[in-house]
């Protein structure tokens, strides 16, 4: 199937050289690449641009939601998803939308000049903002926080620390910094992406440890996670998925027929709960959003899909029990 290019503005088309290397770099990282749909090549002046653009396409919803878009504006260009672009030139037009999204900051700015790292932005839900990210790593670990229900905010390369090692002080910049929800009286934590070739190598421990003890007298945890933490199993594929229903509306009616009944029967297929308590005010798409933010827990280790048995996270079934 041939698919239209956007429409690119006159007045603000990039260079012939800046279009190519976008498009080399996408087909390059494969995971930049998640459908065989080339990227879509759009510049654009703001939000009815954008619009405009969108609606000459024509494509169905779930071909759309698998295609990237580079998008040049500003002299600045970048290859984001299209869910992402959705959510950056969102207009407040006074129907419920959530206006146009700003960069959450960080201590310095991110690029990739020079080098072949791939960088990008990543919208959080719980943040209402885009994050940066510096390698397909923490991306992914971002979808880790965003997803946890524990987690009050996130801010990638959120300050500098100085440190001690072998005599010699040295500055670090933390990849992120999570703040928990005052209930856990947990103090924040400062995470450390790296590949399990680096975190495996002595040196770099011997450099971690440095940094723990100086962030611990200062107040703050320290994890360094590697790709088998962040990768290993089904959670990250699932959260692939269920990042999509983020922004379903589930009512209080609906989250206490699903109590009770879960309460009562115990834990029961998605499909089964959906029969059992009328599809005209529950589908499937509300339940993977409960599913999302950590309302309604499942076995994390296995495919999302509707024969998926589900039941109340441990504090939801302790408020609705009483």
């Amino acid at each position: 199937m041939k698919h239209r290019r956007l429409p690119v503005l006159r007045h603000s088309r990039p260079s012939p050289e800046l279009l190519r290397h976008f498009k080399t770099k996408a087909h390059r990282h494969s995971s930049w690449s998640p459908s065989p749909l080339k990227p879509i090549v759009a510049c654009l002046a703001g939000p009815q641009a954008f619009t405009e653009a969108l609606a000459s396409l024509a494509l169905p919803p779930d071909v759309l939601a698998q295609s990237w878009v580079l998008v040049v504006h500003n002299n600045a260009a970048r290859l984001i998803s299209h869910t992402e672009l959705v959510m950056l030139f969102k207009c407040d037009n006074g129907n419920n939308d959530r206006g146009i999204v700003m960069l959450i900051p960080s201590i310095r700015k991110i690029h990739n000049h020079n080098s072949d790292k791939v960088i990008g932005f990543s919208y959080s839900h719980r943040m209402n903002g885009l994050i940066p990210w510096e390698s397909t790593l923490e991306r992914d670990w971002l979808l880790h926080l965003e997803a946890n229900p524990s987690v009050k905010t996130i801010q990638s390369q959120p300050q500098r620390f100085d440190y001690c090692l072998n005599g010699k002080w040295h500055l670090y910049t933390p990849d992120f910094e999570v703040h928990w929800k005052d209930a856990l009286n947990r103090l924040p934590t400062i995470y450390e992406v790296k590949p399990e070739e680096i975190s495996a190598d002595n040196a770099f421990n011997e450099k971690a440890n440095a940094i723990g003890v100086q962030l611990a007298q200062l107040g703050y945890e320290f994890v360094v996670v590697d790709r088998k933490i962040i990768r290993d199993g089904n959670n990250l594929k699932n959260l692939n998925y269920l990042k999509h229903y983020a922004d379903v509306f589930v009512t209080h009616r609906d989250r206490q027929l699903i109590a009770d009944y879960l309460l009562k029967a115990g834990p029961c297929t998605l499909t089964w709960l959906t029969i059992r308590l009328n599809s005209k005010y529950l589908s499937l798409c509300g339940l993977y959003h409960l599913l999302w933010e950590g309302w309604l827990e499942y076995d994390k280790q296995k495919i999302i899909n509707p024969l998926l048995k589900v039941y109340l996270a441990e504090g939801v079934r302790n408020d609705y029990s009483v």
